[in-house]
């Protein structure tokens, strides 16, 4: 239920509130670890920027997906901010029939994080690794709250968006 305009509870329709959140441009990332099972990714657009001092983020991640898992094992991550010509690798990562353990990034170029040691993907826009600092519950999610370690960032390539159930390009000439 929600508090319509008139202040009269109504019910909230799923459907109708996906597409209102659908209405917010966000970037898109891959947020990987390594599990008990190996290394995991994750696509995810569910990433926020949370505080400079110290320096957190936090991503969402739903109770039954592997990468609840392996986060909460790994104790550390790393997030790599996907780049305009990564449409490919976030679908790969959203796909749930991939391979998983070590094949899993045979599709996708990566370098162990020098810190985490999860899999920073190649030719990312930015990275970050993050140790785990919190873990809140958020409904049929969980709220990983991270401590950026270690971050880099590539400024020649544009950022991949998803806005309105689809993906976008935002080049670096169109800023």
């Amino acid at each position: 239920m929600a508090d319509g305009r008139n202040g009269h509870r109504v019910p909230l329709d799923h459907k109708e509130l996906r597409g209102v959140l659908g209405r917010f441009a966000t970037g898109i990332t891959v947020v990987t670890a390594v599990g008990r099972a190996g290394p995991h990714g994750m696509t995810a657009n569910s990433f926020t920027s949370v505080s400079l001092d110290p320096p957190l983020i936090l991503v969402c991640v739903k109770h039954t997906a592997v990468m609840h898992t392996a986060l909460l094992e790994a104790g550390s991550f790393a997030v790599s901010i996907l780049s305009a010509g990564q449409e490919h690798t976030a679908r790969y990562f959203a796909d749930r029939s991939r391979p998983r353990g070590e094949h899993e990034f045979d599709m996708a170029g990566s370098e162990p994080g020098p810190r985490s040691g999860a899999p920073i993907l190649t030719g990312a826009l930015a990275w970050l690794e993050c140790e785990l600092a919190a873990v809140h519950e958020g409904g049929d999610h969980s709220i990983f709250l991270g401590e950026v370690t270690n971050a880099g960032r590539d400024e020649s390539v544009g950022a991949l968006l998803f806005y309105s159930g689809g993906f976008h390009r935002l080049e670096t000439g169109d800023i």
